[in-house]
């Protein structure tokens, strides 16, 4: 038995193959529904390829099942890292030298704190940085990198310190001895680095969560810049009384904030 047809398009041209190779796929799709070994490996392809489509917009997912189980969110509740927010991180408050501050335009060279507080507030800073500097379009230098750490730089650009000098400084001039990242178990990260070649002693700076490193501290720094020692009582004072209390109920406020319909005990609580 013999069919003929006229068509205007070759029989063997581009088209065809893309015919082809769909009839491949949805029958190649049919056998392994069918089969149920290869039910799984039908899922797995799916969610590889949901997992590339999330990719081109920028959405990385580190385990294949994740699509699948936001599908069944409802609600996402986040925290400080901004990590589903602009990534646009500010300094709000600051608490060194014994003392509580607002951040206000210049808030650190003009809060009357001794030379040698503000100085050490930037060696902190820069020295355990991993946040780069970078030339914007208008020509000026702009923090990249991690939110947290572009944060705290954009706070010394605002008290009229040349970050990107400090910078290149402790790659030229400084001797990086050895570091111990930031992890979801230790919640801190340390830098030991000699300020510059061959110096003869080390920094060690300490940045992280609050609960995990004033618990480690002997010394601090009073309000008149000079260094006291302090004991367990007193750690555990400036930690719940300085530091978790009054900065967590500042951080609900601005939360709360842009809500109209707060029940009114929960501002009488804070």
């Amino acid at each position: 038995m013999f069919q003929i047809m006229f068509t205007d398009e070759e029989l063997l041209s581009f088209t065809t193959a893309l015919t082809l190779l769909r009839y491949f796929s949805i029958g190649v799709s049919i056998v392994i529904v069918a089969v149920p070994e290869g039910l799984p490996l039908a899922v797995s392809i799916s969610m590889a390829f949901s997992v590339d489509v999330m990719k081109k917009d920028n959405l990385l997912v580190k385990k294949l099942e994740a699509p699948e189980t936001l599908g069944f969110i409802r609600e996402i509740c986040t925290g400080k890292t901004a990590t589903l927010t602009k990534n646009d991180m500010t300094v709000n408050q600051f608490y060194t030298a014994s003392r509580t501050f607002v951040n206000r335009d210049k808030g650190l060279v003009e809060s009357g704190l001794p030379d040698n507080v503000i100085e050490l507030v930037k060696d902190c800073i820069i020295l355990n940085c991993d946040a780069r500097i970078e030339m914007s379009e208008d020509a000026k230098y702009t923090p990249e990198g991690n939110g947290t750490e572009v944060g705290m730089l954009r706070f010394l650009q605002e008290n009229d310190i040349e970050v990107q000098e400090l910078l290149a400084k402790r790659h030229r001039e400084g001797e990086h001895e050895c570091s111990i990242p930031f992890g979801p178990i230790r919640k801190r990260q340390v830098e030991v680095i000699r300020p510059y070649k061959g110096c003869e002693y080390v920094r060690v700076v300490v940045k992280g969560a609050p609960e995990y490193v004033i618990p480690f501290c002997t010394k601090i720094v009073s309000s008149d810049g000079e260094t006291v020692e302090i004991d367990e009582s007193e750690r555990a004072r400036i930690l719940q009384d300085e530091i978790i209390e009054p900065f967590a109920k500042k951080g609900l406020r601005t939360l709360l904030y842009a809500y109209k319909d707060i029940d009114s005990d929960y501002w009488e609580m804070l």
